[in-house]
């Protein structure tokens, strides 16, 4: 299993189905603040990919998300598990499936700068970090 993409966003719709079917106001790299201390929250949007062995009850389905500082310092550590689950009988023999899973960030930004969000499955970062700049705005 991988993490294809991870999107930031300001909040998605889920359908009654418990699927993404909408983003909103998605794909920013900065925030602006009034001043830090500031709370800051936002949801991304992460697609996992893999073969269908990779979502059963056995396979290692959990994602370590890590927020770093402006100082590399880990200002939020979390753990989710992917949902098992299963091809669809008329699903091509070889091809990969996937699942779409939302994921609610908050954390509070004590002074201007870069934060990055990196997820690990399995011990290994993946290639879908979220660097994010807070910037104090002008009063």
């Amino acid at each position: 299993m991988r993490i294809e993409w991870a999107i930031p966003c300001e909040s998605v719709t889920v359908d009654d189905d418990d699927h993404v079917s909408a983003i909103h106001n998605f794909g920013f790299d900065a925030v602006w603040a009034r001043s830090v201390p500031a709370e800051i929250d936002f949801v991304v949007v992460c697609r996992f990919v893999g073969r269908p062995e990779d979502f059963t009850e056995e396979a290692d389905r959990y994602v370590e998300v890590i927020l770093t500082g402006p100082g590399t310092e880990v200002l939020m550590e979390t753990t989710l598990e992917v949902r098992p689950g299963e091809a669809s009988p008329d699903h091509p023999e070889g091809w990969e499936i996937y699942t779409v899973i939302p994921l609610r960030i908050e954390f509070t930004a004590h002074a201007e700068g870069a934060y990055v969000l990196d997820f690990y499955l399995s011990g290994r970062l993946q290639r879908c970090s979220i660097p994010l700049l807070v910037r104090v705005s002008a009063p």
